[in-house]
């Protein structure tokens, strides 16, 4: 039996006498218990030798016992262990490119994707270049199937993206809005979740997803549920990558089914050097509203997106999207312009993230009740920070922050937001 004191280890024998080992000696000693398959005490001679003062030491050791676990298949803790080693060092490009792998198997293919062009920010020897461009080539993911799940609680001051006035002005006066359609405040439950299979075409695969989120409050009237689904190929075309598929959802509002849509998508995926990508979607989907048939029709849009490494410790993107509405009723229908802006930064072991976006709405005409055709601008900024230090069974606390402003020619519309939210996210 292998019995672990911080840095150090006792061997317990029959005889009396216990031995000290030296971290050297333990890392050999490590070694020839995992020859023999002794896969347990390997992995509390690790734990120990984490707890050693000498960073180079504890470096090595989450090293070796992220293989060992990789080796075991267990990939998150090993994700958890590699995601350590670069809250310390964030230029251990090894330790990079192995944790861009146990992603890319667990299925993670974006956050792989990331690490590659985070490791080509970094200083490269050439032929360490030549490995990152060889990964980023064959990069795949060789997880069948998988998923996702998160949970948090978040207070905000408009639950219902409503007006504060209670009133509303048209063309025959002013009507009083009843309570439930003005600005309500609450704290409620959040949601997401995501499920996979994926099956393998040669180079190519096909994969089909379910997903769905939910704003769950004590006044049911306000829940917000969503559930999407989709199908198709994602072909691998040279270092591009194309992603086909058709699309169906279903949202509920306060219980009562709101829409459906059904339509498909194009997403794909181009390598800009090294460090940058670019992505271009389309999309195509046919919107049928329970409540109001007047605001069904086609919702046609494009997006372009661009992500740059700036270091291995951050990255900044980009995004313009286009977006056409094409309801029944002119009043409803609409073209959307909209740019975003995003960073993240790593700070030690926690991690910051900020992003802000703007939209322009323009309505084709207005609604009868209303003396004017509806143009919206939303404004909006979120600032999230997730702590790693805090770490617990592979998940990391998070904080996000979020203000909104859309303000509107129509008064139903015009609104404020501010929210906190709190959750857990995986800690990798």
């Amino acid at each position: 039996m292998l019995i672990l004191m911080g840095a150090a280890a006792v061997v317990a024998a029959p005889a009396p006498q216990a031995v000290q080992l030296s971290p050297v000696q333990l890392f050999g000693l490590a070694a020839r218990l995992e020859a023999e398959g002794r896969s347990a005490e390997v992995e509390a001679a690790y734990e120990a030798l984490e707890n050693d003062p000498d960073l180079e030491i504890r470096t090595e050791a989450r090293f070796r016992h992220a293989m060992l676990l990789v080796r075991l298949k267990r990939l998150e803790p090993a994700a958890v262990l590699l995601r350590r080693i670069l809250d310390d060092k964030p230029d251990a490009q090894r330790v990079r490119l192995e944790l861009a792998a146990v992603l890319a198997q667990m299925g993670n293919l974006d956050a792989a994707r990331a690490q590659l062009r985070a490791a080509s920010a970094g200083p490269l020897p050439p032929e360490v270049r030549l490995l990152v461009e060889r990964s980023a080539l064959a990069l795949r993911s060789v997880k069948p199937f998988g998923g996702s799940l998160s949970l948090g609680l978040a207070g905000d001051s408009n639950i219902n993206r409503a007006t504060s006035s209670d009133t509303l002005g048209t063309i025959i006066g002013d009507f009083t809005l009843s309570p439930d359609a003005r600005e309500t405040s609450g704290t409620g439950l959040r949601a997401e979740g995501q499920a996979y299979v994926r099956a393998p075409l040669g180079r190519h695969s096909v994969t089909a997803s379910i997903g769905g989120s939910a704003n769950l409050y004590r006044r049911s009237e306000f829940n917000d549920v969503n559930l999407s689904a989709r199908a198709g190929p994602e072909l691998t075309l040279g270092k591009r990558r194309l992603s086909l598929a058709a699309n169906a959802g279903r949202r509920w509002f306060g219980g009562d089914r709101l829409n459906d849509s059904a339509g498909v998508s194009a997403d794909l995926l181009q390598p800009l050097g090294a460090r940058t990508q670019g992505r271009v979607g389309l999309a195509s989907t046919r919107l049928f509203h329970h409540r109001n048939r007047l605001e069904e029709g086609w919702i046609h849009g494009a997006t372009l997106s661009l992500d740059q490494a700036i270091g291995p410790r951050g990255a900044v993107g980009g995004s313009a999207s286009l977006s056409r509405y094409d309801a029944r009723d002119p009043g409803f229908a609409n073209w959307t312009r909209g740019l975003a802006l995003y960073g993240y930064r790593e700070v030690g072991r926690a991690s910051l993230t900020l992003a802000l976006s703007g939209s322009r709405l323009t309505a084709d005409e207005r609604l009868f009740l209303y003396p004017e055709k509806r143009r919206d601008t939303l404004l909006r900024a979120q600032l999230g920070a997730t702590f790693r230090q805090l770490e617990t069974r592979g998940f990391a606390p998070q904080v996000k922050l979020v203000a909104e402003r859309n303000k509107s020619s129509i008064g139903i519309y015009d609104y404020r937001r501010q929210a906190v939210e709190f959750g857990v996210v995986r800690a990798f």
